[in-house]
């Protein structure tokens, strides 16, 4: 007759493994009778022990998991020979969370068996350091096993936080790094995932996950500490510090205000374009330099001026649009501006696209040799489609878009990369997802998403192909990265599309991106820095609160939307200081 007999028994001085109790299938063996002596013992078939293993801060990525990451349990003289019985096990490295599981010995074992003994290791396969070892005694009822009287001794006798030096608000979140020391003062080698990390005082100024990832949020000192095997270590002092930010950039105000719509943006020589509103809700498109100030962007017509400025190349191309509602249905007229002071010339249209009732065309981009790229729709209400046009007096050309019922173009590079977004459902205007055309001949190619996007859209591109969009997740928006049209989205982060002036994210020539964030305007750099804009700016930003990003050049200098001292909302360049 078979039976199972289960008990648990706690191994708390151990925090890292507890051993378990024994759940041993018992019955008849050897000489089926029980005689404990002998050549012919009486033996114990498929018995089994279980080991409670605790939390860790992670799961394995790049190191070995923990500071018990397997085990070795001998069963002293438990053979029909009386030699010791060994079982090797592994901790499950899915489980970050601690977990309970029973383990088979393997084969039959004497039911005289008195003791056991077990070695933990900090790696898998029962290697690296011996972190803790366990004895327990077992006794024998009848034909049960009972393991009881658990001794167990960790190998860590001491922890230390290795100090990080000043942490700087605003820079990339930083690794902590703990030690931990056996009874002599050697080390103890054991992977990140074994500390449990916790700020104790200053929460304010430093936030920190149990993996010990370390932000800085704002000048102060904060104190945390690491525990490992149950062994605190003393508290440590962190000190986070804004010094080196300040001061990055130099703040010039651009003195329009009524800013309107989200179409701003800047090119190589700082020359910045973008659109007012008047009281009766009319758009005045201008241009802005430093050195010569405002200038209004002209308009073909007499009266009523409505221009709008969408984005501008290198050599000084603007392109936008011209509105007017003097006769007829409303007509946007698809424009660019050779120079800020030059007349508008109207873009060449597909035909059946000119007016509201009869659909509208739209330039979206524009590369330094002057090719454009856009949407046009042919009907009102219908789907639109990516164009191209070679160059500014060119004929537009609709782009392929494959099964997709519609599409359109935001950007164009210098090599004719052009990324925009499919539409993948009709009516219009619903879900789409990035894409990118090689050239205005190839096919689009999907540019892949984070895990859980529902739609997403491709903004902007550079030299290098480096294309930067938005990712619009189930419940939150971010910024994303394509380093090249193949590559995996870098996610840079949560995306704000309610804010005012918030629509875009922005890239140059060296990689580096803006965007607005919840909490303001954010920049990447290629480093790998995620950066805060607000409190980056030396005392020319004495008074103002910067709102969202606009664009950046290839200079680094970055176009904000800002509130003046005077509480109006202006646009600002931020130029970066030597």
């Amino acid at each position: 007759m078979f039976y199972r007999n289960a008990r648990a028994a706690t191994v708390g001085a151990l925090v890292l493994a507890v051993l378990g109790a024994a759940a041993l299938l018992a019955g008849c063996g050897g000489d089926g009778g029980g005689n404990g002596g002998g050549n012919n013992p009486a033996m114990i078939q498929n018995a089994a022990f279980q080991i409670t293993w605790p939390g860790r801060s992670r799961a394995p990525v790049e190191h070995n998991l923990s500071s018990a990451l397997s085990v070795m349990v001998t069963l002293k003289g438990a053979d029909a020979n009386g030699q010791d019985v060994t079982v090797a096990i592994d901790r499950d490295t899915s489980k970050v969370s601690g977990y309970t599981a029973t383990y088979q010995v393997g084969r039959p074992i004497r039911a005289s068996v008195s003791s056991l003994s077990a070695t933990f290791f900090g790696a898998a396969a029962e290697q690296g350091a011996a972190v803790g070892t366990a004895t327990a005694a077992i006794s024998a009822t009848g034909s049960n096993l009972v393991l009881a009287s658990i001794v167990v001794q960790g190998a860590i006798k001491s922890v230390g936080v290795i100090s990080p030096g000043t942490l700087t608000v605003g820079t990339q979140n930083r690794q902590f790094q703990f030690t931990s020391l056996d009874g002599g003062g050697n080390t103890v080698a054991v992977s990140a995932g074994s500390a449990i990390w916790t700020v104790v005082t200053g929460g304010s100024f430093l936030t920190l996950t149990k993996d010990g990832i370390a932000t800085a949020v704002a000048n102060g000192t904060a104190t945390v500490t690491a525990t490992v095997d149950g062994i605190s270590s003393p508290a440590a002092n962190i000190v986070v510090s804004s010094t080196g930010l300040a001061g990055a950039y130099r703040l010039v105000p651009i003195p329009v205000t009524n800013l309107g719509g989200i179409d701003f943006n800047i090119n190589a020589s700082n020359e910045v374009v973008g659109s007012t509103v008047d009281a009766s809700f009319n758009t005045h498109a201008f241009a802005w330099t430093q050195a010569s100030g405002v200038t209004q962007l002209k308009s073909f017509l007499v009266s009523p001026d409505r221009t709008g400025a969408h984005t501008l190349n290198d050599a000084g191309q603007i392109i936008g649009s011209v509105i007017t509602s003097q006769t007829g249905p409303v007509m946007q007229q698809p424009v660019i501006w050779p120079s800020s002071g030059a007349v508008p010339v109207v873009a060449k249209r597909i035909s059946g696209s000119g007016t509201l009732n009869t659909g509208q065309t739209g330039l979206l981009g524009i590369n330094n040799a002057g090719a454009m790229v856009g949407n046009t729709q042919i009907g009102f209400g219908e789907n639109t489609y990516a164009t191209y046009w070679s160059s500014p007096d060119a004929t537009p050309v609709i782009l392929a878009q494959g099964s997709a019922p519609g599409a359109v173009a935001w950007a164009i590079n210098a090599g004719g990369l052009i990324v925009g977004a499919l539409q993948s459902t009709d009516p219009p205007f619903t879900q789409e997802h990035a894409c990118a055309w090689t050239s205005s001949s190839a096919q689009p190619a999907l540019l892949k998403e984070l895990p859980g996007t529902a739609r997403s859209t491709a903004l902007g591109v550079n030299p290098s192909g480096q294309t930067v969009g938005i990712d619009y997740l189930a419940s939150s928006i971010h910024a994303v990265l394509w380093n090249s049209t193949s590559a995996d989205p870098i996610d840079l982060g949560l995306f704000d599309n309610i804010g005012l002036y918030t629509g875009f994210a922005w890239i140059n020539d060296t990689g580096a991106v803006v965007w607005t964030s919840p909490t303001g305007p954010a920049i990447y750099t290629p480093a790998g820095s995620i950066k805060q804009l607000s409190g980056m700016v030396d005392t020319s930003g004495n008074g103002y609160t910067l709102l969202g990003a606009s664009g950046i050049n290839a200079s680094g200098t970055i176009l904000a939307v800002a509130k003046n001292p005077g509480g109006s909302t202006i646009l600002v360049v931020l130029i970066p200081t030597p």
